[in-house]
């Protein structure tokens, strides 16, 4: 199954060499897989490394494995974890708990699923779900 970015292209891999592999399969992409019932559709900098920026950990109340070290992308080492693939969901709680789409970390536009989107354009009567739908078309410029 052919996976498309939010620009209608072919999706571009969200971890690259040098950081975590991730994904729902950890397969890199934020590709639609069976299973899937988060949709980690969403490529963001998940580091913590500009601090002026919500730190999605904190502001999703996970524990911190945004900080943390995994597998990396084509080695067997540990990588910080940088690009992630992150829930629809979760992205919609990261931009309210964060105070807005201007104080979030990085989207990457063309590692981005096309799905979520689709899910929140078919969501939008609830205001969280329509503030995530304009923050990725205000910061991929849709």
């Amino acid at each position: 199954m052919v996976n498309y970015n939010v620009y209608g292209k072919i999706l571009e891999p969200c971890s690259s060499d040098g950081m975590a592999k991730t994904g729902y399969t950890r397969n890199g992409s934020c590709a639609l897989e069976d299973g899937d019932i988060g949709n980690h559709h969403i490529c963001i900098d998940i580091s913590s490394v500009d601090q002026t920026k919500g730190n999605f950990c904190e502001q999703t109340k996970q524990p911190d494995w945004c900080s943390s070290d995994m597998s990396c992308h084509n080695s067997n080492k540990a990588c910080p974890v940088n690009n992630w693939c992150i829930c629809q969901w979760a992205f919609a709680d990261y931009i309210e708990n964060s105070g807005g789409c201007e104080n979030i970390n990085n989207i990457y536009c063309e590692s981005t699923n096309s799905e979520a989107l689709k899910a929140y354009k078919e969501n939008k009567y609830d205001p969280k779900i329509l503030n995530a739908l304009e923050c990725i078309e205000k910061k991929c410029n849709i």
